[in-house]
């Protein structure tokens, strides 16, 4: 063999002992050793993942989804100025939607509703549970 691959090899086995021996003695030797190799690490517990529908409930009784689109606003700006914001149960945002809605020629609206499906993956399998938070639009 050649020099360099002798150097080569005794700096990879080097590299393995350095690697095997935090498993052997507990201990971290390397400084990245104490970092998760996932961005998001999760011990044993359920995994749980949601998917949240905001709906405007008119005088009438009628109820029809609000997004983005339905807004007229970019993404982000509708997170940050009307969902977020109703998600925290702030009854000045309320207004301002339901004001923002009916310039736009809907309806009077009463109240908001949003609808939140939790995915819950468990040992058991997958676990399905909605809830439902009113948010009325205040005087």
């Amino acid at each position: 063999m050649r020099p360099r691959h002798i150097l080569i090899s005794l700096l990879i086995l080097l590299l393995v002992g350095l690697q095997a021996s935090t498993f052997v003695t507990g201990t971290k030797v390397w400084p990245f050793m104490a970092y998760c190799m996932y961005s998001h690490c999760y011990g044993a517990q359920d995994i749980q993942a949601g998917k949240s529908t905001l709906y405007a409930v008119s005088a009438f009784g009628e109820a029809f989804e609000v997004n983005e689109k339905t807004v007229g606003l970019a993404f982000h700006a509708w997170k940050e100025r009307f969902y977020q914001p109703l998600k925290r149960r702030e009854p000045r945002a309320a207004q301002r939607l339901a004001e923002r809605l009916a310039a736009g020629g809907r309806a009077p609206i009463v109240s908001f509703r949003l609808e939140t499906r939790l995915y819950t993956i468990t040992d058991r399998g997958i676990v399905e549970e909605t809830r439902i938070q009113t948010i009325p639009v205040g005087d």
